[in-house]
This record gives structure tokens, C-alpha cells and sequence, in this order.
């Protein structure tokens, strides 16, 4: 269900934060107004999205956005936090 993959992916999400990011703030919005959107961000380390770098935690947030009908857009670089946006195609 929608609401599986999203909690899902939001597990990842802090997951990744908390073990990587040595970030101290995280934010997160919930909208759902026409079509549902959530947006993650974290002020932490951020990485480079070389895709060589990415693990399966990024590829398995993919494909649950994918399967529950879903974009998912990264935002991130060294030094600069990371920011997930889910919205609805």
C-alpha cells in the first residue's frame, strides 16, 4: 500500500541520518492537498550522488516511491544536507 512504502521510505530516510549524516536537525512536511507530497531534510554532512557511492538504501527508497506511484527527487552534496522529495506523478 501507498502508506507502507511511504512509512518505508521515511524509516530509511532517518536511518540514513542518524547512522551517516551527523546531522542535528531534521525536517519533515507532509502535505496532501490534490496529491500527496513528503519532504525530507536533514542539515547534516550530505554526499555526492556519484551513483558508484549510493548503496541500497537509495535504490530500495526508488523503488518503493516507484511502486506506490511516486517521484522521488535527491538534493544533496558534500557539506551541504540532503533533501528527499516525494510527490505523486
Amino acid at each position: 500500500t501507498i502508506a507502507l512504502h511511504l512509512y518505508r521510505i521515511l524509516q530509511e530516510c532517518l536511518q540514513n541520518t542518524i547512522k551517516h549524516a551527523n546531522a542535528d536537525k531534521i525536517d519533515i512536511v507532509l502535505t496532501s492537498t490534490n496529491n500527496i507530497s513528503l519532504l525530507y531534510i536533514d542539515n547534516g554532512k550530505g554526499f555526492e550522488t556519484d551513483t558508484s557511492n549510493e548503496g541500497n538504501g537509495l535504490d530500495n527508497m526508488r523503488f518503493r516511491a516507484n511502486e506506490a506511484g511516486f517521484t522521488l527527487e535527491l538534493k544533496t552534496g558534500t557539506g551541504k544536507g540532503t533533501q528527499i522529495l516525494l510527490s505523486e506523478k
